[in-house]
């Protein structure tokens, strides 16, 4: 069994895939709220970690995963900020996996893969082993997680268990 966890953050203003949301609900109809919404958000940053086991069983040929990603908001005008994402559509219920923390201003998606075939090649492609045997570096395809992408680090380190 391996563990990582890996962290990332980024000015809220900077992530692409939040204005696409605010365009979503309607709520940039002028160019004057762009400049409201940067006067509210200029000073937020959101940290995404994610937290990774995976479990490779060679005799099998079978890996499988287990995630926690957690998307925090922190600094400036975070508390009201947060009043206006609770008022979205977003119905944490409706999603599997999905909770939300109102007390930490933030959001986890649990995830669970069950096992899947690997192969020798496939672990050649996607980790890098330390010459001790001890960390794994797994990288990830950011790209599979569409406009959010850009918040996902591209890499988790992960250490035997």
């Amino acid at each position: 069994m391996w563990v990582g966890i890996q962290s990332k953050t980024m000015p809220l203003k900077n992530v692409e895939a939040f204005w696409k949301v605010l365009e979503a609900e309607d709520m940039l109809l002028f160019e004057e709220e762009d400049d409201e919404w940067i006067t509210l958000i200029k000073d937020i940053n959101v940290t995404i970690a994610v937290k990774a086991t995976i479990i490779i069983d060679a005799g099998e040929q079978a890996r499988s995963v287990t995630a926690k990603v957690t998307a925090t908001f922190s600094g400036g005008n975070t508390a009201m900020f947060w009043m206006f994402f609770q008022g979205l559509s977003l119905e944490p219920e409706d999603i599997p996996g999905v909770s939300i923390d109102n007390n930490k201003h933030s959001i986890t998606i649990d995830m669970d893969l069950p096992p899947t075939p690997i192969t020798l090649e496939d672990m050649v492609a996607q980790f890098q082993i330390n010459q001790n045997e001890t960390k794994l570096k797994m990288e990830i395809d950011t790209r599979e997680f569409g406009e959010w992408g850009e918040l996902i680090p591209s890499e988790v380190i992960l250490v035997k268990q």
